[in-house]
């Protein structure tokens, strides 16, 4: 992660930003604290003077509590609620002081939202940098990518919060090695791959689970060398210790179902399953069925 540490130079613009924020804060509970102590006696509230010692006595107070609790990395939501409800009330209060002459209402209610948007400004640079060292900040994907492929742009977005990757370079990356694994599967298990293709691999390219792995076993596992096809978990619980035959367009399906069976039976002592049949000749559900059905005739024969 690179260094976010300020500068000199930005040091002083922090501390300069800091002491406005604090003159801010004086000025606005000066100003306002005859505003409102006038405001509430209009309007025959008990004890007018203590009113502005409350509200912006919370004002501030809840504020402060806020941010330090936020900067500590500890913040709590409802406060941050509160404190927002707290501001609002002071603006409201001070601007309805100056009521109807909007000018007048706007001097008045111009202090405590300029502290409102420090005091968010300041909350909002906490919590990043407290995401930045936890690398649980995303990089934003670049407005044009939107703009040009939206929806694969939003998936792309999707995976990267599902997947909790915060780096672009590596969403990327990750698209185009997902394009090279559904590339592989659609030319290794044809057009339905995605109801032919074992349900493991299925579920590491929908989860993002080792995907480099993946690519690396699939293509060994292609080449001939033990990989993913060693054993294929079928849903009745047999374990099939072959590789998917090679589909050859002149070669009857049948026979090469025979000879699946005849293995497997030598094997485990049993006949294969429709499921182990499709799995290895990489054919459909129904079609496995028809075949099934064929080899325990000619069995029974």
């Amino acid at each position: 992660m690179k260094n976010t540490s300020p500068t000199v130079g930005q040091r002083m613009m922090l501390w300069a930003a800091a002491l406005t924020a604090v003159a801010l804060a004086a000025y606005g509970v000066a100003g306002s604290y005859s505003t409102i102590a006038t405001l509430a006696d209009q309007k025959d509230v008990p004890l007018p003077w203590l009113v502005p010692v409350g509200l912006d006595g919370g004002f501030l107070g809840v504020n402060l509590l806020d941010l330090a609790l936020t900067w500590t990395g500890c913040s709590v939501i409802w406060l941050r609620q509160v404190a927002r409800l707290l501001t609002a009330g002071t603006v409201a209060a001070n601007f309805f002081a100056g009521w109807p002459d909007l000018l007048a209402a706007g001097l008045h209610s111009a202090a405590p939202v300029m502290f409102l948007v420090m005091v968010e400004a300041a909350r909002t640079v906490f919590l990043r940098r407290l995401r930045l060292a936890d690398a649980t900040v995303r990089e934003r994907i670049p407005r044009l990518r939107w703009v040009l492929d939206p929806w694969r742009t939003w998936l792309m977005w999707r995976r990267m919060v599902l997947w909790q990757i915060t780096s672009y370079e590596a969403a990327v990356a990750t698209e185009q090695l997902l394009g090279r694994l559904t590339a592989f599967l659609k030319g290794t298990f044809g057009s339905d791959w995605r109801r032919t293709a074992p349900a493991e691999l299925l579920w590491k390219l929908k989860t993002g689970v080792d995907l480099a792995d993946l690519f690396d076993e699939l293509k060994q596992s292609a080449a001939g060398g033990s990989g993913v096809w060693d054993k294929l978990a079928i849903p009745d619980g047999e374990v099939v210790s072959i590789r998917p035959f090679a589909v050859d367009e002149q070669t009857d399906r049948l026979e090469q179902a025979k000879a699946l069976n005849k293995q497997h039976l030598a094997i485990h002592g049993r006949p294969a399953s429709s499921d182990t049949i499709r799995l290895a000749l990489r054919i459909g559900a129904a079609q496995a069925r028809a075949l099934t059905k064929d080899i325990r005739q000619s069995m029974c024969s």
